[in-house]
């Protein structure tokens, strides 16, 4: 049985290359470089000073999901120490006011990694699943945007014909796969973040 830890790394050599966004284009030097993730909506729900973790798994039945991914420039380097702030609703739709449940803060390893475990969060109000991401560096713009999934009931698996349902939903790159590992038990999503000088 294929462990975890080689599956994710096997699922980010595959996946980042020919699924991930923000994707490559050629500049007038030949040289590859990146378009910055598009933004999303913040909404009102955001709380500043959230815990850093990366287990956000309550005491609470859902899918388990994982999401791993990396941050980095618009040259596809790596952003090391940038901060990464999540956010999203339990599994009755409603977001954490008085506390940070399902809210996480994190930094970014040397090789601009991140990752961390959730529950795949419940769609409400009309809008689709969805995490919402606030990211910052030193020298960068900040980014706020959200992270949807390809699965989600919400698309009808028809997503360039769904996509504009949610008015919110503005961009293709941000609806990202979702593989299912550990026997269909957890779910894992890779979502790789360039941020704009």
């Amino acid at each position: 049985m294929v462990s975890r830890r080689t599956f994710l790394r096997d699922l980010g050599k595959g996946i980042i290359f020919v699924a991930s966004y923000p994707v490559l284009r050629a500049d007038p030097l030949n040289a590859a470089t990146l378009q910055p993730t598009p933004p999303n909506t913040e909404g009102p729900f955001y709380l500043p000073g959230a815990p850093f973790r990366a287990n956000l798994r309550e005491d609470e039945n859902g899918t388990p999901l994982k999401v791993n991914g990396s941050l980095v420039d618009t040259s596809d380097r790596p952003i090391t120490n940038g901060l990464i702030e999540i956010w999203h609703v339990d599994q009755s739709g409603e977001y954490d006011l008085d506390g940070f449940r399902y809210r996480a803060s994190m930094k970014t390893s040397k090789q601009g990694e991140y990752a961390f475990e959730t529950f795949m969060p419940k769609g409400y109000g009309g809008r689709p699943r969805h995490i919402h991401y606030k990211v910052s560096a030193g020298g960068f713009e900040t980014l706020v945007t959200q992270l949807y999934f390809e699965n989600d009931p919400f698309f009808e698996g028809k997503i360039d014909q769904t996509l504009h349902k949610d008015s919110l939903v503005r961009y293709r790159e941000l609806i990202r796969p979702v593989v299912p590992f550990r026997e269909g038990q957890e779910v894992a999503v890779i979502f790789k973040i360039c941020l704009a000088r």
